[in-house]
């Protein structure tokens, strides 16, 4: 829960302090902080094993073209685990991410598709045996498409599936379904 309430806080303390200053801007700026829900191997609403959180920003350049800034940090034990009593890694990524997002429509409800790329960064922590940690750097490739729904000017939620591409000598790729809140600030081009 610890988590939770420091990723809160520091998204409200953000958006406080930065809200005058985008208020005054003309172009459409996004904020949303999200969470990972699904796998394709089965839902994860709020729990699970691993734990990843989504921080991305966005500012629309015209009607329909954005660029997107993201970071992630993933952290949890393999998805594989071994049999019981043997060794097995705790992971922690962090992947920051920028490319572009192209939304069809404006209005309450947006369908959109974006491609980003960047790099990940992890370390590998073995309890039983430090002898075995090892750190790990690939680049990513995470093409996806989604749905943002604005009820109100400022906030929305939003709900993104993406097919997240590593060097697979390196660490796995997957595929994710994350839901984020959304705070939006600023005009939308015309």
């Amino acid at each position: 829960m610890r988590p939770l309430i420091r990723m809160a806080a520091i998204a409200v303390a953000l958006i406080a302090g930065s809200a005058p200053a985008f208020a005054q801007t003309n172009k459409e700026m996004d904020l949303a902080v999200g969470r990972w829900v699904a796998t394709p191997s089965g839902f994860r609403i709020f729990g699970g094993d691993n734990r990843l959180w989504v921080a991305q920003g966005s500012v629309r350049m015209t009607p329909h073209w954005s660029l997107v800034g993201e970071i992630d940090r993933l952290h949890g034990p393999d998805a594989e685990q071994p049999d019981p009593g043997q060794p097995y890694a705790i992971y922690t990524d962090w992947s920051i991410l920028a490319g572009v997002r192209q939304q069809w429509v404006k209005g309450a409800i947006t369908p959109y598709w974006q491609v980003l790329a960047g790099g990940l960064t992890g370390v590998a922590r073995y309890s039983a045996r430090p002898s075995w940690n090892y750190s790990y750097s690939t680049p990513v490739l995470q093409p996806g498409g989604g749905i943002t729904f604005m009820p109100t000017k400022y906030v929305g939620v939003r709900a993104e599936y993406d097919l997240v591409f590593r060097n697979p000598n390196v660490v796995s790729s997957d595929a994710r379904l994350i839901t984020s809140v959304v705070v939006r600030f600023g005009k939308t081009p015309h």
